[in-house]
C-alpha cells in the first residue's frame, strides 16, 4: 500500500537480485566478490535489537549503481506468494540482527544468491524490526 500511494512497487526478487549482483551478474556481494566488515553495520547479538543504521551509513557495501544497504542492514520484501491457506514472502539482504540468545531466529544470507522465505501467519504477528521494504521505480513498464 505505501509503494502503492507513491506509484511505485516492492522490487520483485529477480529485481533485487539483478541490482545486487550488477550489471554483469557476478557479484557475490554488492559491493564485489570479497567479503568487507566496512561495507556492512556491526552485527548485534545482544537480547534487544538497537536501532538500524541510517541509509547510507556504510558507503563501502552500495552496488555498482549506488544502491545502499542490500545486505546486513534489513531484511527486504520482496516478492509473496498466497494459495488458500497460507502465505509467504521472500526476503533478501539479511540483517545485522543476529542474536546468540534464540536459536530458532532466521539465520542472515549476506550473498546475493542466497535468500530466506517467510511464512506469514496474521497481521498481529508478522512484525520484526529486523524487515523492511523499499520501493522501486521501473524504468520500463511491466508487461500485465
Amino acid at each position: 500500500a505505501y509503494c502503492n500511494y507513491y506509484n511505485k512497487t516492492l522490487p520483485r526478487s529477480y529485481q533485487w537480485q539483478r541490482v545486487a549482483q550488477g550489471p554483469n551478474g557476478d557479484r557475490i556481494f554488492p559491493w564485489g566478490n570479497d567479503w568487507d566488515l566496512n561495507a556492512v553495520p556491526t552485527p548485534d547479538t545482544g537480547f534487544s535489537m538497537r536501532e538500524p543504521p541510517d541509509v547510507g551509513t556504510h558507503p563501502l557495501g552500495a552496488s555498482a549503481e549506488g544502491v545502499h544497504d542490500l545486505v546486513a542492514t534489513i531484511w527486504q520484501l520482496t516478492d509473496q506468494f498466497c494459495d488458500d491457506h497460507t502465505c509467504r514472502v521472500i526476503i533478501r539482504g539479511g540483517s545485522y540482527y543476529r542474536p546468540n540468545s534464540a536459536e530458532w531466529y532466521l539465520p542472515s544470507t549476506y550473498r546475493n544468491d542466497e535468500q530466506q522465505t517467510l511464512l506469514l501467519f496474521s497481521d498481529a504477528l508478522d512484525r520484526s524490526g529486523a524487515i523492511g521494504f523499499r520501493c522501486v521505480v521501473n524504468s520500463v513498464p511491466l508487461a500485465a
